[in-house]
């Protein structure tokens, strides 16, 4: 007895195609920085020093402003961390030894 296939069946209707569409992460291309956010916060603060913005935009923008802002104030460094910069080359002595210390060393 053969079987038939139900391609019904096998279809997905089209709110579970929402729905995984929903679902699926988005693709993350390049990188942002706590200093980015840092600058938008300054860039909000001069476009509404200069009037960019409307009276009835103030407070959706200010909130953003303040959610950015906490966001930078609660994942920057401790004060004296220098994070080290992208495709910097670390000092020149670091982890070195001078064929006079390797002598030394092997005796």
């Amino acid at each position: 007895m053969k079987k038939r296939k139900n391609k019904k069946w096998r279809q997905k209707s089209p709110s579970q195609k929402k729905m995984e569409k929903a679902m699926a992460q988005p693709e993350i291309k390049g990188n942002i920085s706590l200093a980015d956010i840092a600058n938008a916060v300054q860039i909000i603060d001069v476009c509404t020093g200069r009037g960019a913005v409307q009276g009835q935009e103030l407070s959706s923008v200010g909130g953003v402003r303040d959610r950015l802002q906490a966001f930078v104030d609660a994942n920057k460094p401790p004060e004296g961390a220098v994070p080290p910069s992208v495709g910097e080359a670390p000092p020149a002595d670091v982890g070195l030894e001078t064929a006079e210390e390797t002598v030394v060393e092997s005796k």
